[in-house]
């Protein structure tokens, strides 16, 4: 087994960043974002200009 030092910086709080899981949510908050804009809720990705318009032209 070997063991490696973490030296995490200093800062007024140690905090220690996570890296990359921050982006997960993005994605939905994207889609929350068109349909907040549109009216029209989106549930297939990727969000394409073609699909927000055949979205909309769907909407009677």
């Amino acid at each position: 087994m070997v063991f490696t030092d973490v030296h995490s910086g200093r800062s007024s709080t140690g905090a220690i960043g996570l890296g990359e899981p921050a982006t997960v949510p993005t994605a939905a908050a994207i889609a929350n974002a068109v349909a907040h804009a549109t009216g029209v809720r989106m549930l297939e990705l990727p969000l394409t200009p073609e699909g927000v318009l055949a979205a909309l032209g769907s909407v009677s």
